[in-house]
């Protein structure tokens, strides 16, 4: 009975421990997505600021355009 218990025992703690294991696997592929995830997004970021950018630059080119044809 007592050699069963430990058997037991010793089953549950390997279950355990390999459980940990794929827990702290998935842990470190969570947190690297999500540093993949930020990186796209500030990337994404960057893109956006730089049309930006470019519209309004466009903008201000069409408007000068305007005044020297109105001129």
């Amino acid at each position: 009975m007592q050699a069963e218990l430990i058997k037991n025992i010793n089953e549950l703690e390997s279950k355990k421990a390999l459980l940990k294991d794929q827990l702290d696997i998935t842990k470190i592929a969570y947190e690297q997505m999500i540093k993949e995830k930020d990186a796209i997004i500030a990337e994404k970021d960057r893109k956006i600021a730089e049309q930006k950018q470019k519209m309004e630059d466009m903008v201000v080119e069409f408007g000068d355009m305007l005044r020297v044809i109105c001129d």
